[in-house]
């Protein structure tokens, strides 16, 4: 029961962080598999690229002109043709992948290997060591909108711990 009071109060946090619409916010916690496009919806908005009101190609659009791909990520090899845009949002998004995303997104340093190659395995191994991940999850396992929900509330716990740290 602690769980769930838990769950639903760290939902509501985010609701009021980020200004998505409850309806979205419900279809999120209650996806089993998140989308490229839902990740790019989120962050797009979390990092203040765009409006709760965005299209998900166009937060794709703003999170690439921004440069939250580095240029070895798999997904933003061929962005020019409109169809490898739309296949790209409809796609489950890999943990591996959501963790590249976060790392950029909240400007998580990462280790050495992390910094030198910039790579989603090493971003997938700072989240691992930061305990936002279990240990044993697959890099190319499908991400379900609890686990996203989970990672992200573990970095902005952290986030907010390091704030109020650097306050006293």
């Amino acid at each position: 029961m602690k769980k769930i009071v838990f769950f639903f109060l760290m939902a509501a946090g985010f609701l009021s962080l980020y200004g998505q619409t409850a309806t979205k916010m419900s279809e999120i916690i209650s996806r089993e598999e998140m989308t490229y496009g839902d990740i790019f919806y989120f962050l797009s908005i979390r990092a203040g690229l765009c409006d709760d009101q965005v299209s998900e190609k166009d937060a794709f659009n703003a999170l690439y002109q921004a440069g939250y791909f580095p240029e070895n990520f798999d997904i933003a090899a061929d962005t020019e043709k409109e169809s490898s845009i739309e296949e790209i949002i409809s796609q489950n998004i890999k943990l591996k992948d959501l963790a590249l995303l976060c790392t950029k997104s909240y400007g998580i340093k990462g280790g050495i290997l992390y910094r030198l190659t910039k790579a989603p395995r090493y971003a997938l191994r700072e989240l691992k060591a930061k305990g936002f991940v279990q240990n044993d999850a697959e890099p190319d396992s499908t991400v379900s909108g609890k686990t996203f929900l989970g990672i992200l509330s573990g970095i902005e716990d952290e986030k907010a711990l390091n704030r109020e740290g650097s306050d006293e």
